[in-house]
């Protein structure tokens, strides 16, 4: 992608790539993106201004975008002739666990202070600008993991070792839930 300086047309693929190169991202126009789309809908699925453990949900899903990132790779892998067989349901899920355990607490984190840089400076703005500057609201750090606590376990009803993302807000608020089942690209065609 480099080479070809094709990362604007692989986003979700660049992310993934220097997520998986990083112990952690942050002051990079794609973080900057993520948190406050999570942030957006943390503030707009909030129920009478009462944050509820539902309210992240579908902005961490859009954020993660794993079946846009499968779509990336096929096409990716297309444009090159390139055997796209790694990307059907069965092998693809094999792969994201692959790259879960990569990423695994490595998290994507918005700087506790503005940037200097003037770019990043209105991206970080534009974070707090959605959350109504409240700091209950202001995603600061998205992770993925699977060290879930026994309590965490018991709650999901699920087994040990079972991936889930969590994200902490400036206030100290924090969400966590299950990657239950990857949404994988609907119309999958090697």
């Amino acid at each position: 992608m480099e080479a070809e300086n094709s990362q604007e047309q692989h986003r979700v693929l660049n992310l993934y790539c220097n997520w998986c190169a990083h112990s952690r991202l942050s002051r990079s126009a794609i973080v900057y993106d993520i948190m406050r789309r999570i942030t957006e809908a943390l503030v707009r699925d909030s129920q009478n201004g009462t944050l509820t453990i539902a309210a992240p949900e579908s902005g961490v899903s859009a954020a993660l975008a794993i079946g846009q990132l499968q779509k990336e790779l096929i096409s990716l892998y297309r444009k090159h002739r390139l055997d796209t067989s790694l990307f059907g349901p069965a092998h693809f899920r094999r792969f994201m666990d692959a790259v879960l355990d990569q990423i695994e607490n490595a998290p994507l984190e918005l700087p506790r202070a503005r940037p200097k840089n003037e770019q990043h400076g209105r991206m970080y703005d534009a974070v707090k600008r959605a959350a109504g500057n409240d700091p209950r609201k202001t995603v600061v750090r998205l992770e993925v993991t699977k060290d879930l606590t026994p309590d965490l376990l018991k709650f999901y009803s699920v087994p040990k070792g079972t991936y889930a993302w969590q994200i902490q807000t400036e206030a100290w608020v924090f969400w966590s839930s299950i990657l239950y089942s990857m949404p994988l690209a609907s119309s999958y065609d090697a």
